[in-house]
């Protein structure tokens, strides 16, 4: 359902709200029956409209769970290979292990980053030139994904080889520039390959929350004539 036609240019405002509200409560309620989904992507995130109009996305597909505490390691493989977090991407697409290699429940927080940045701009973060799946490609890909800098969220490369990094959503999206820079600091925590910066559930979730606590109030600009949204944080109405 993210990826329908109308969607082309990422959700808006509302439906992108909706998402991450229901996702978060998802992943919470996973984490707290010491689940792991393994396999976090558009194509396992589905819309229930309930009978009176509200909606919310759940995950489906749970065939590749397991259990999984905070503080347990797994070395089994599985997932899809361009939402994997990076060091199983290495092991499981690049065949390049090391020795004795674990992987731990925040495997799932890289997945749900890459869903997010697709949900926001129908791409994926991490992009090289005339994508497929190849072994030159996945090696751009992984070296994007893990050679960017700290609050880098996606990597484009150009027809010249040049590789395009930014912090930011691309403008094309289709929500608010307000709610596109809340969105930012989300996916720069959860995008991110080096340990010492990485999050934690209890920072998304955290940090997720206080991004919903904000409510859009319109603004008119009459030297544009646009119609712009604020986000405004509950309850002291403090702009960030």
């Amino acid at each position: 359902t993210i990826s329908k036609p109308e969607n082309a240019y990422g959700l808006d405002d509302t439906e992108y709200l909706i998402l991450l509200k229901s996702l978060k409560s998802g992943l919470e309620y996973m984490r707290q029956n010491n689940i792991i989904h393994r396999d976090i992507k558009p194509g396992n995130i589905m819309l229930y409209i309930h009978p009176d109009g509200r909606k919310v996305y759940k995950f489906v597909d749970f065939g590749a769970a397991r259990e999984l505490s905070d503080d347990e390691k797994f070395m089994s493989l599985y997932g899809t290979e361009e939402f994997l977090q990076p060091d199983m991407y290495r092991k499981a697409i690049l065949r390049k292990a090391k020795d004795g290699e674990k992987f731990g429940s925040t495997i799932d927080l890289w997945s749900l980053g890459v869903t997010l940045y697709h949900a926001a701009t129908a791409r994926l973060p991490f992009l090289p030139y005339g994508y497929s799946r190849n072994q030159a490609c996945r090696d751009k890909l992984y070296k994007m994904s893990t050679q960017k800098k700290h609050g880098v969220i996606s990597a484009e490369e150009l027809a010249d080889g040049t590789v395009i990094y930014s912090d930011k959503l691309p403008n094309y999206c289709q929500m608010s520039i307000e709610l596109r820079a809340l969105v930012t600091k989300l996916l720069a925590g959860l995008l991110e390959s080096n340990e010492q910066f990485a999050w934690s559930y209890d920072n998304f979730f955290d940090q997720s929350a206080k991004l919903l606590q904000h409510e859009p109030f319109p603004v008119f600009q009459p030297i544009t004539g646009e119609l712009r949204l604020l986000y405004i944080r509950e309850p002291t109405l403090e702009k960030i």
